[in-house]
């Protein structure tokens, strides 16, 4: 008599986790609200990514990388380059090497996680030691 309840009891002690399980399951697929970051550009210059080409004009190279989750816009940025920079993240130690205002730089804008190469072109510039430079970026739209 007892083993009947015992396994009446086991049986209903295995549907309650069975059934709990079950719950936690479908709990954990439903889909959970996606919070919409607006884009964040980062835009990053190799090491070498800072020269000059063949005709004498300062050029660089930036890789430009959209950490939002949604689309950014079209964007116009202005570059300084700083060089013989003493503390590269402080704009005071360094000198002025060159100015770029740049149109129409992504004119799809970039998409979410995406990355594209730019190459910005400031003319011609006497030729100076690139070895200790810094750059600062404003977007103007």
């Amino acid at each position: 008599m007892y083993r009947k309840q015992w396994v009446l009891l086991l049986a209903v002690v295995v549907s309650l986790i069975v059934a709990a399980g079950s719950s936690a399951q479908e709990a954990g697929t439903q889909d959970a609200p996606v919070t919409q970051v607006p884009p964040q550009i980062l835009i990053q210059v190799p090491t070498d990514g800072l020269g000059y080409d063949e005709h004498g004009n300062l050029v660089v190279v930036a890789v430009m990388t959209n950490l939002g989750t949604q689309r950014s816009s079209p964007m116009d940025l202005i570059a300084i380059v700083l060089n013989d920079c003493i503390l590269p993240d402080i704009p005071y130690t360094c000198r002025f090497a060159g100015f770029g205002s740049f149109s129409n730089v992504t004119p799809e804008g970039i998409g979410p996680g995406e990355s594209v190469q730019q190459s910005f072109i400031f003319g011609p510039s006497p030729d100076l030691d690139l070895s200790r430079w810094s750059i600062i970026w404003f977007q103007v739209r």
